[in-house]
């Protein structure tokens, strides 16, 4: 081993020491990934640090101390290089570490009292295959994540708060998880598995419960139910005109139902993405009755606008009702959607066109009403006097 210094010359070019240091006090043996300052003296001008038998540098530079932030987990030798002009000189330092982190090919356990029925790895520890029949501790609770790369076999209860990277095939009898679970390859599962998200490419399960899942590939359910409909939000229902904006959280339908009232004039525009749905309810000004329901089906993630118009004629309007229908379990739960006001511009158009409509109506029924009573009169051969001809005019323009 060498010391923590070296004192080496050659000519003019020379590196008076090389040390290894932890918050400035000198050492040749340090805990595995701690930080780590490397400082010299020399007349070089330039410098390359290398670690063990890494070929690339891990500081080149004119400063003469570097920090090794991530920290060294196995005994480690740094050579520095030093030049000036065409001259180069070498110094190297040999730490050890403490609790070096181990990678072994193999392990053998012979006999179960060896180990207890446990084994307790506290660094990083790297298995070709590994099979737990009894219990498998992390001691970090900070980050109690497990990685696999391979396969996994357990005969026993196994779980994971945090979170599991499944990369090759794993059979669980039982598994409860509180974090995600992120399956690459194919997961088997014959006692039950509960999950707030599973992301999956193939699923093969007996009983499955998740909130969420995301198939990628494909999902086949042999048996079983999906649930539709099993509730609705009542989003609305009144008698007043206004413009809201309406996101869905799921899929579900959007239903307007307009009652039938000739007391009142109701109209319904819908506009989502580049299309507009429109429905004209109670009177329509044509002096009959109408109802108009829509049942629009809404993707998560969509949005839409709607405008619902009420003007009463002679009485108060009776109710409009606006209803969500979500599809799935969170059915009865008001995070399916999202409502938001929006600006009542629209609704004055609207009212601005429905006079204008009526306005058209009732001049042309006026002029039919005219009509018909000069037709009247031709058939007669006889004038009818003006208060006697208005009179029949109002007579008429009240008859539906």
């Amino acid at each position: 081993m060498h010391l923590p210094f070296s004192n080496t010359d050659t000519g003019t070019l020379s590196i008076s020491y090389l040390i290894v240091t932890q918050n400035q006090v000198p050492a040749t043996e340090f805990e595995a990934g701690t930080a780590l300052t490397l400082s010299w003296q020399s007349t070089g001008t330039y410098f390359r640090l290398y670690a063990a038998n890494n070929p690339l540098p891990v500081y080149e530079g004119e400063d003469t101390s570097t920090t090794l932030s991530s920290g060294v987990t196995v005994d480690t030798t740094f050579t520095l290089e030093a030049s000036s002009g065409g001259d180069k000189l070498y110094s190297s330092v040999t730490i050890t570490i403490s609790n070096p982190a181990l990678t072994p090919g193999s392990v053998t356990v012979a006999k179960d009292d060896t180990v207890n029925n446990n084994l307790n790895a506290e660094g990083d520890a790297t298995f070709n295959q590994l099979k737990v029949t009894g219990t498998l501790v992390f001691p970090n609770q900070n980050d109690p994540s497990l990685e696999i790369t391979g396969d996994l076999f357990t005969n026993c209860q196994m779980s994971v708060t945090g979170t599991t990277t499944v990369q090759g095939a794993a059979t669980i009898d039982s598994l409860t998880v509180n974090g995600s679970l992120q399956v690459n390859g194919n997961f088997n599962n014959s006692n039950g598995v509960q999950v707030p998200q599973l992301n999956a490419s193939g699923l093969t399960a007996g009983t499955t419960s998740t909130q969420t899942l995301e198939a990628g590939k494909s999902l086949t359910a042999l048996a079983g139910s999906v649930s539709l409909f099993t509730s609705s939000q009542t989003l609305y229902q009144g008698k007043e005109s206004f413009t809201k904006s309406f996101k869905a959280k799921t899929d579900g339908y959007f239903l307007v139902y307009l009652q039938a009232d000739d007391t009142a004039f109701s109209t319904l525009e819908i506009q989502i993405d580049s299309y507009t749905i429109n429905a004209t309810g109670g009177s329509t000004y044509l002096d009959k009755k109408n109802a108009a329901t829509i049942f629009l089906p809404v993707a998560k993630g969509k949005s839409l606008t709607y405008t619902v118009v009420y003007k009463g004629f002679y009485t108060i309007p009776t109710e409009f009702t606006i209803k969500w229908f979500p599809i799935g379990q969170a059915a009865d739960k008001k995070e399916t959607y999202e409502i938001t006001d929006m600006p009542g511009d629209r609704v004055e158009e609207i009212l601005a066109e429905a006079e204008a409509l009526l306005t058209a109506r009732n001049a042309a029924r006026q002029k039919a009403a005219s009509s018909f009573i000069q037709h009247i009169e031709q058939t007669c051969n006889k004038t009818i006097d003006a208060p006697a001809k208005q009179l029949l005019i109002e007579k008429l323009l009240t008859m539906k």
